[in-house]
């Protein structure tokens, strides 16, 4: 075999390489981000039923979650509702995928409206 055969081989091998990383880097961040998502909307979720349970009705949007206190029966400590939760420039809780949850007051439902995750 000539050089130039060893070198467009060694070429095609490096390609194949690199496209086999970055198909497998980006898989990866997709089921992680997956997994984000999973435990975010238990807590969303958790956290809208906790403020059901406490006042008496659905808060009217996530950011009630962030900004409103709750103290439990003898105790001194406030705590939030939802703690440090991932925040758009406009404030709005995001996915791990970087669009805003939807909130459905009337039923206090919370999911994602990222493409193919409206469901779970």
């Amino acid at each position: 075999m000539n050089r130039n055969a060893e070198r467009i081989i060694l070429v095609a091998v490096a390609v194949v390489t690199f496209l086999a990383m970055a198909a497998s880097i980006t898989f990866e961040r997709r089921i992680s981000n997956q997994r984000v998502m999973q435990y975010q909307l238990q807590a969303l979720r958790g956290s809208v039923a906790l403020f059901k349970a406490i006042n008496g009705r659905n808060p009217k949007s996530l950011n009630e979650l962030v900004l409103t206190q709750f103290q439990f029966p003898g105790e001194e400590t406030k705590h939030r509702y939802l703690d440090d939760p991932p925040l758009d420039r406009e404030g709005r809780v995001v996915d791990p995928f970087g669009m805003p949850y939807a909130y459905e007051v009337n039923k206090g439902w919370v999911h994602s409206d990222t493409k193919g995750y409206g469901y779970w």
